[in-house]
């Protein structure tokens, strides 16, 4: 079934699945030499006497209808370990070839560093049932109507926590309007999400259009740097930034990012924004500080 991916979508979905399977703090590095993007994260392991073990993972994704051979193996091995690299893992839609398994195993042996995992369109078919939010967003269920509801479900919790918030609000005499934009801006996420799966069968975007999509609290000056983003989706983070007294300043552009520069830290979930940019082909960075959040289309 993956074999109808584009490149692009098969290194985002990857992002995605890598993201879910526990990969933290995952960024995009440089393009390389073939068009692609290479992916970077950590894996955070904590044993039983406390101790906290990271790991640096390098992930290269191959959209071949061929088996990947070991030259092409090697040369992702190399910048991985001139990069202090960890862990190299290889993603093919296809498979690896057996000189390259071959060599990949006489390098593991040898315990170098680092050491090379790989997925072929088979493994990787399979770690994508357990997820079927993948499957619904890149177009790749069979049944996609009736497992959109499902894999919904954590933006309908999330907007089931602000319309509970809101309701506290109101009992407590407080401001309950940043509440109701949110659980507004969820509702109208999930909404467009559903309508796009019945009519196509995947979910789609559509751009945030200045004035009518932006907020009162909203300079026009962000709101013209967000113009790429998905309109839905954009609104719903910028609600729960604002709700949570974090609401931007002021943006600029940075490799390839918007940079939002944050009134103060968020103190929000930032898995609830997370789980909000997975709709919308939206790939989410915080700095150090989290006053700053740096925001790239998955395209």
């Amino acid at each position: 079934m993956i074999e109808k991916l584009t490149p692009t979508q098969l290194e985002n979905l990857t992002l995605d699945l890598l993201q879910l399977l526990g990969l933290q703090n995952c960024v995009w590095r440089t393009p390389g030499r073939d068009g692609g993007r290479d992916i970077q994260g950590d894996s955070i392991e904590n044993d039983f006497s406390g101790y906290t073990r990271i790991e640096s993972w390098y992930v290269d994704c191959k959209k071949y209808s061929t088996s990947v051979s070991w030259p092409v193996v090697w040369e992702k091995l190399a910048y991985a370990e001139s990069n202090s690299a960890d862990v190299l893992l290889i993603v093919t839609s296809s498979s690896l070839s057996p000189q390259a398994i071959d060599e990949i195993n006489r390098w593991n042996c040898g315990r170098k560093k680092p050491s090379v995992r790989f997925w072929n369109g088979t493994d990787l078919e399979k770690r994508l049932r357990i997820y079927p939010e993948l499957l619904i967003k890149y177009g790749l269920s069979k049944n996609p109507v009736s497992e959109a509801a499902v894999s919904l479900l954590p933006l309908t919790k999330i907007l089931m926590k602000y319309t509970n918030s809101a309701a506290a609000a109101i009992e407590f005499g407080t401001n309950e309007h940043s509440y109701y934009e949110v659980t507004h801006a969820v509702s109208e996420l999930i909404s467009a999400r559903l309508e796009e799966v019945e009519k196509a069968g995947r979910p789609s975007t559509s751009p945030f259009r200045m004035p009518a999509d932006s907020f009162l609290w909203l300079p026009d000056s962000i709101g013209n740097q967000l113009l790429a983003f998905d309109r839905c989706t954009i609104r719903t983070i910028l609600c729960l930034l604002n709700c949570h007294g974090a609401a931007p300043l002021h943006a600029t552009q940075v490799d390839g990012y918007v940079v939002l520069a944050l009134k103060q830290k968020y103190i929000g979930s930032i898995n609830d924004l997370e789980k909000v940019a997975f709709w919308g082909q939206l790939h989410l960075r915080w700095s150090k500080d989290r006053t700053n959040l740096e925001l790239n289309n998955e395209r």
